[in-house]
């Protein structure tokens, strides 16, 4: 979740002019641990309290007909120009969400809300304000930063690697970006296996002295693919993982994101530590699941966890993996059990396994394979380039993805 600095508990002041709406509000800002700073009507009443209390966030409710909310945003704009204000609305249609944004909210939250969306949007907006003040202060721009994507999943032999490989040779097709695949898998690491490369340097070593590494320099730890993309190898040892803190693997990741336009993490089948740190790092988590009870069964308490490490939901894509033939699990009965959109179905190919036992990836080998389609069209998504030169028949497409959709709340 966003962080903002000297903004840990942000006073929020509520526009509304509806009475239930505020109360709805205030309970709504209380499960999300931020303050209230007071509660207003529409007009000169708000611009009134807003000037008087000086709030981090306003929340102004935008219901039909809004014009006066509308105006309402306008004034508070003009009146607080360092102020954020984020509209919420039962109105998702593209029309008032545009004149929303005209009226000068920086986001625009649709109901049902729940808390930690509420939470997320406000941190976010706030962390966005706080980096406008340091470039007009004429501080330092920020460096580049790439799409951090991990791949993980409660169970073994649910194909984590094969989709973190497969996934990564698909960006760097689909996008002709530069792509990083770490492989932080702390039991056995096979990724530079799968891929017939070297296992050294270990990733290990380089994450050790981080500190002496840039965003130039730690190009040199990882070892090119002939595809392109770039492999920062496991250790041979497992114990190699004992020596790394939390936070130099924190430092790792994201100096990798400034070399790098993609970085794929592979991780263990055990949600450890260093799971943690990289899921919590990532800009998108693939949480991989096959098709038999004990898998689904796993990772319904890899979403409770994650849920616990505050880790927003709509970051996370869940994958299934289909890794045997046939069988009486369907995606709709994993949907049902976990109260969760399925984002990509990976159809099930014999030859995939042998495959990656001989260094090679269908996604090169055999391009043409419906298992090769279904990954450019996975790279397409969650990097936004599209699928429009992917051959794909729409049905298919339609039953893959779910499109890039809010995940429901786990409970914790």
């Amino acid at each position: 979740m966003a962080e903002v600095s000297g903004a840990q508990s942000p006073t929020v002041l509520i526009v509304d002019e509806n009475d239930d709406s505020r109360v709805e509000l205030r309970k709504l800002l209380g499960r999300a641990g931020l303050d209230v700073a007071g509660e207003a009507r529409y007009g000169a009443n708000a611009a009134a309290a807003a000037y008087q209390l000086q709030p981090a966030v306003i929340l102004v409710g935008v219901d039909e007909p809004p014009n006066r909310a509308l105006e309402t945003i306008e004034r508070l704009t003009q009146l607080l120009l360092e102020t954020p204000i984020i509209a919420y609305s039962s109105m998702d249609e593209a029309g008032a969400i545009r004149r929303a944004t005209r009226a000068g909210v920086r986001d625009y939250l649709t109901r049902p809300i729940d808390p930690d969306t509420l939470r997320e949007s406000v941190l976010s907006v706030l962390a966005h304000e706080e980096r406008l003040r340091n470039r007009r202060a004429g501080g330092e721009a920020p460096p580049p930063h790439g799409t951090i994507i991990t791949v993980t999943g409660a169970k073994g032999g649910v194909g984590k690697s094969v989709v973190a490989i497969n996934l990564a040779l698909g960006l760097r097709q689909v996008t002709g970006h530069s792509v990083a695949l770490l492989d932080a898998d702390t039991h056995f690491g096979d990724v530079a296996m799968m891929l017939n490369l070297p296992a050294d340097p270990p990733v290990t070593r380089s994450i050790g002295r981080v500190d002496t590494l840039d965003r130039e320099t730690v190009v040199d730890q990882t070892v090119l693919h002939p595809s392109g993309i770039r492999i920062l190898p496991g250790p041979a040892e497992p114990d190699g993982w004992e020596e790394v803190a939390p936070e130099q693997l924190e430092r790792f990741i994201h100096l990798l994101a400034e070399a790098f336009d993609f970085v794929i993490i592979d991780t263990p089948d055990r949600f450890d530590h260093v799971v943690q740190q990289c899921v919590q790092s990532a800009t998108l988590t693939m949480l991989v699941s096959s098709l038999d009870i004990s898998s689904i069964a796993d990772t319904k308490v890899a979403l409770r966890l994650m849920h616990r490490w505050d880790y927003p939901p709509e970051k996370v894509r869940l994958t299934v993996n289909r890794t045997r033939k046939g069988g009486g699990i369907t995606e709709k009965h994993v949907t049902q059990a976990l109260n969760w959109p399925i984002f990509c179905s990976v159809p099930y190919d014999k030859y995939v396994p042998e495959m990656h036992q001989l260094g090679q990836s269908p996604v090169l080998s055999a391009p043409k394979s419906q298992f090769a389609r279904t990954f450019r069209e996975l790279a397409g998504a969650v990097s936004g380039s599209g699928t429009s030169t992917i051959r794909a028949d729409q049905q298919v497409r339609k039953r893959r993805f779910f499109g890039l959709l809010p995940a429901p709340e786990v409970a914790g």
